[in-house]
């Protein structure tokens, strides 16, 4: 079962000054550090958000704090739509703080790299318990299993896993793709939307721009030769027809 959060008002809060939000840091290896940027530039810059202009956010390895006095947890990613940026340079800024923010994240990744931290174990039983709405765990180097990539949906407070890696409630989903990111090839998990069609970098979008207008010029820089062949055929049909004319008059065959 869930425990229902309760939030106080911001005013009445504790001062958060007081909480440590930066934690111990793990050292990260370079294909993580690499697909977190891809993740959250792919989202930010290339997606529209749920529908009608609500806002959302895409945080990687920022802190959670769900309940005062409990202590934060660090998602790899996490998606929160309806929340607007807070100012840069305030402290609740660079953390999320449930309370502050009015919920909790719709959907929380993590990256598995060994089997400590217990991503299908103890972390889920905490997401379940805050009540994150989508838990999703990918699992590049197949540690804990054949399965790369896992998806929980919470229902009645307990978390049930999907067939597939789609999550209407946020109109989004997640697809593994090869290819090349940064200069690194492998296999990249990619956002994706009710079609399957990958969410596209921003490096994406430009190089499909480009090639749909040099597609655009050669269909038109062939149509043109197309128009050109026609008129010049046109034009040999015409002196054609108008040789003959020339030598039926000069035979007499015409007046």
């Amino acid at each position: 079962m869930s425990q229902e959060l309760i939030y106080p008002p911001p005013e009445v809060c504790p001062d958060i000054e007081a909480i440590d939000t930066e934690g111990e840091k793990s050292v990260e290896s370079t294909y993580p550090e690499k697909l977190y940027r891809l993740l959250a530039e792919s989202l930010v810059n290339n997606w529209p958000g749920p529908g009608d202009d609500r806002p959302f956010q895409v945080f990687t390895g920022v802190g959670l704090f769900h309940q005062w006095g409990q202590p934060g947890l660090c998602p790899d990613l996490m998606l929160a739509l309806d929340i607007v940026p807070e100012a840069a340079d305030s402290r609740q800024g660079r953390t999320y703080f449930t309370w502050l923010r009015g919920k909790v994240p719709d959907l929380v990744l993590e990256v598995v790299s060994d089997r400590v931290a217990d991503e299908t174990g103890h972390k889920l039983r905490q997401y379940q318990r805050i009540g994150i709405p989508y838990y999703v765990v990918y699992d590049p180097r197949a540690v804990l299993g054949d399965r790369l990539l896992r998806s929980f949906e919470l229902r009645g407070g307990r978390y049930f896993p999907l067939e597939n890696h789609f999550y209407p409630n946020i109109g989004l989903g997640f697809v593994l793709v090869d290819g090349v990111y940064e200069g690194m090839s492998g296999t990249w998990l990619r956002w994706c939307d009710h079609n399957g069609n990958v969410i596209p970098t921003s490096r994406e979008r430009i190089e499909s721009e480009i090639t749909r207008a040099e597609a655009e010029k050669a269909r038109a820089e062939a149509e043109k030769a197309r128009a050109e062949a026609e008129k010049a055929r046109a034009e040999a049909e015409k002196a054609r027809a108008e040789a003959l004319e020339a030598r039926l008059r000069e035979l007499g065959g015409l007046p």
